[in-house]
């Protein structure tokens, strides 16, 4: 196999040609390296619990206010009939 150096000088390569092939191989390099990373897959099972729990917390709180609300107004119709 010729090398780059050789390629290049018969003409077969441009200096940009492995300028990009190697950046590119860099980024390849880099995303592999962070696919095997493990060290953040915590922080990421521990975000979507939060996100789980929050959406959980959300879709409640409806029914809570509903509530809450039912009571003000049951609150308040009981004040004004006193109070008239």
């Amino acid at each position: 196999m010729l090398s780059n150096i050789r390629l290049i000088a018969l003409g077969y390569l441009q200096p940009m040609h492995v300028e990009k092939r190697d950046t590119m191989l860099k980024v390849a390099q880099r995303f592999l390296q962070l696919l095997a990373q493990e060290d953040g897959q915590d922080l990421v099972e521990y975000a979507l619990v939060v996100g789980l729990m929050a959406f959980g917390v959300a879709a409640g709180m409806q029914a809570v206010a509903s509530g809450i609300n039912g009571e003000f107004t049951r609150v308040s119709a009981t004040l004004v009939s006193r109070i008239s």
